[in-house]
């Protein structure tokens, strides 16, 4: 049997229907256009605004944990070219001093889990 179209009146129902939504949709877009430039513009400025420090962003120290001496070595990273400057050592601000291991009956992987329990 041969499909019948529908009747007209059900396609102008479905013809509004898609006319309300792509409407709807349409607004939206705007809205959130709208939104965008009105409420983010002074924060996009402040942020698009290099301050001094992050012109030298590519390069960071990083500081080890403490030696046999307690102090903290220091190196100086080049995120640019990936070399490592050791810069000396430096006095470790820890509270509290790592666990050891391999003396007192605890390995590695026991001080690994103690240091995660504490925080």
């Amino acid at each position: 049997m041969p499909r019948r179209s529908p009747p007209v009146a059900k396609k102008a129902a479905q013809a509004r229907r898609v006319v309300l939504i792509c409407v709807a949709f349409v607004v939206m877009m705007a809205m959130a256009t709208i939104a965008d430039r009105t409420f983010d513009g002074p924060i996009r400025q402040l942020l698009s605004t290099a301050p001094v420090e992050r012109q030298v962003s590519h390069v960071g120290s990083i500081r080890l944990a403490p030696g046999r001496d307690g102090r903290c070595p220091e190196m100086q990273f080049d995120n640019d070219s990936g070399i490592i400057v050791p810069i000396g050592s430096a006095v470790c601000e820890i509270d509290e001093t790592p666990p050891a291991w391999g003396s007192g009956g605890t390995n590695r992987m026991d001080s690994i889990r103690e240091g995660f329990r504490r925080r």
